[in-house]
């Protein structure tokens, strides 16, 4: 941590670091009054200093992240083992991480220092030339908006609205952003706006709480105040869940403090899933929006599933580089399965630590409550089993991470072993539109050659990456060393300042991850990695996005030099041809 950093002292990002700090100075004051000279370190808890190192990796550069990570990693092994022969614990990727990550850095300039800060979404609502109430605004979202009301006020109720609801949205404090997906803003203590550039028809969030709000108000899950289509936005109002996110509190639970969750999570979802319908009936959006497959499309939405083995021929119909015969064979596991299953019952679809809401018991100070669950735009009814496979869909080969440990009884993997096995075994051979790659064909071929070899499964994975070359932004994008979304990892290190020399940097082969996901036609990964690259100001004849995916592909194939340097054009360049005719689509 730079002298800078230091001088200005850090802030821990944990909901309730104000009431540790005040708690831990009183114990200060009480060993210092039982012994002036007592070692005020030992008073300090496990948790308190994790909190601390979190705050330290979040000033520092990539490389010396790594740095002190290491140390740290390190540092605990001596702690539960003083003895241990630190050689064999350092980690055997150290040297391949940290040349990637120092690869090609010169000293930063003076004005190179500041890192840039990452835009501002509601920037973007310029782009909103129309406003349209899809459905009716509550009187409390009513009465928010008419406070923006003035003489002066802009010819017609529509131009008004535009007015009105851009106003409200930049002056209300944000609870949560991304740069490519949205916004959500506190309007006041009793609604949120929900800001999100996706497909503008989709209403599957909304209708998913009227839904629940009149069937299952007991489920607590936030209320609906109203939706406004606004240019290429959508603007959902709904009740505001205070406290916190269950991601934010689960390093420093304790053992039983996470049973507590899981238990509670449990009962909410075994009520969810008394939900159901039966064969002949729509699946996906509760009023025929249709059902979502981001693995198949990430954009499309099927209004034709009435059934689990019509949604289980949806899954399989996604572009594969598997022979017909091993995806028959991999089929062949769920026949008697899929035989037996009758009906669908309502599916979250997206249920992650980032999704549950959370506050201290006001009886316990060491126990907590759900208060909520949030981000309803993927759910719906579904075959009972895709709940359970979608839970994982973020679990990392080599991540700790033991919320899967603790995760729901009734949603849990372990209800459904065979889909579970065949979503894990699936994914690999198929190429889709999704944003992340998978680590499953990563640790199926490692597993192979470190049982034939009699290898560790790390010492072959470790021995693979050292030979690709790959950055971390290669590992994000194929899903190897992380369970970091593409867009979470895009999103930090853009603050970080990294960002233009990850995405332009290849491997050893000289595929930068723009070329991986290219060529596997990760649609949205191509999408939002150059949403992260500036835009030019190269001008094109309007495109369908799948004329830009199919130049994208022939200029991988015929080989980016010989195309488009032929015509005087860069590959870098031709990346923003593609980022506008995506942007026109």
């Amino acid at each position: 941590m730079d002298e800078a950093a230091a001088a200005r002292g850090l802030s821990l990002t944990h909901p309730n670091a104000a009431q540790w700090n005040h708690e831990l100075m009183l114990e200060f004051q009480a060993a210092l009054e039982k012994d002036p000279a007592a070692d005020l370190m030992s008073i300090i808890s496990d948790s308190y200093r994790r909190e601390h190192r979190k705050a330290q990796y979040c000033e520092l550069s990539y490389a010396a992240k790594i740095n002190l990570r290491t140390v740290d990693e390190l540092g605990d092994q001596l702690k539960h083992k003083p003895e241990v022969n630190l050689l064999d614990v350092f980690p055997k990727n150290y040297v391949r991480r940290i040349k990637m990550a120092t690869a090609g850095r010169t000293a930063p300039s003076a004005e190179d220092t500041e890192k840039p800060s990452p835009p501002e979404f509601r920037t973007r609502l310029d782009l909103a030339d129309s406003a349209t109430v899809v459905f009716p605004l509550s009187e409390t979202v009513t009465a928010l908006l008419a406070r923006y009301s003035h003489p002066e006020e802009p010819d017609g109720a529509e131009q008004a609205l535009i007015s009105f609801l851009k106003q409200l949205l930049w002056d209300s404090p944000k609870l949560w952003e991304s740069s490519i997906r949205g916004v959500v803003v506190k309007c006041n203590e009793e609604v949120v706006a929900k800001v999100i550039t996706s497909d503008t028809n989709d209403t599957t969030e909304y209708t998913a709480m009227q839904y629940l709000a009149e069937r299952a108000p007991d489920i607590p899950a936030p209320k609906p105040h109203g939706l406004i289509r606004f240019g290429p936005f959508r603007v959902i109002f709904m009740s505001y869940i205070p406290d916190m996110t269950l991601a934010q509190v689960w390093s420093s639970l304790s053992p039983k403090e996470k049973v507590s969750i899981q238990q509670q999570l449990d009962d909410i979802f075994r009520r969810l899933r008394t939900l159901r319908q039966e064969d002949g009936n729509a699946l996906g959006g509760v009023s025929g929006e249709g059902v979502k497959e981001y693995r198949v499309d990430e954009c499309a939405r099927w209004k034709d599933i009435t059934t689990a083995r019509e949604f289980s021929d949806l899954q399989f119909s996604a572009c594969h580089h598997g022979s017909k015969t091993y995806i028959k064979f991999l089929r062949s596991f769920l026949e008697d399965e899929s035989a037996t299953m009758r009906g669908s019952v309502f599916t979250h679809g997206d249920v992650r630590r980032e999704n549950i809401m959370v506050k201290q018991d006001p009886y316990n100070n060491n126990a907590y409550v759900v208060t909520g669950i949030i981000d309803w735009e993927d759910s719906g009814f579904y075959p009972e089993y895709y709940e359970c496979t979608m839970l994982t869909c973020t679990l990392s080969l080599v991540d700790e991470n033991d919320w899967y440990l603790y995760l729901p009884e009734c949603i849990s993997p372990l209800r459904f072993p065979l889909p579970q096995l065949q979503d894990d075994k699936k994914l690999p051979c198929v190429s889709t539109a999704m944003s992340d790659g998978s680590s499953f064909e990563f640790a199926k071929y490692c597993g192979m050659i470190a049982g034939l070899f009699g290898r560790s499964l790390a010492e072959v994975g470790n021995d693979y990456l050292g030979s690709r070359g790959f950055t971390t932004l290669h590992e994000v994008l194929l899903r190897i060393n992380t369970s970091q979304s593409l867009e979470e990892f895009l999103d930090s290190s853009s603050r970080a300042g990294d960002i233009a020399a990850l995405i332009d940097q290849p491997d050893y082969h000289h595929r930068t991850p723009l070329t991986w996901a290219v060529e596997f036609g990760w649609v949205y990964a191509v999408r939002t990695l150059l949403n992260f690259r500036k835009a030019t100001s190269i001008l094109l004849s309007r495109f369908c996005l799948q004329k830009a995916l199919t130049l994208m592909r022939e200029i991988m194939k015929g080989g980016h030099h010989c195309i488009l340097q032929h015509h005087g054009v860069t590959f870098l360049e031709g990346s923003w041809i593609i980022m506008d005719l995506i942007g026109m689509s």
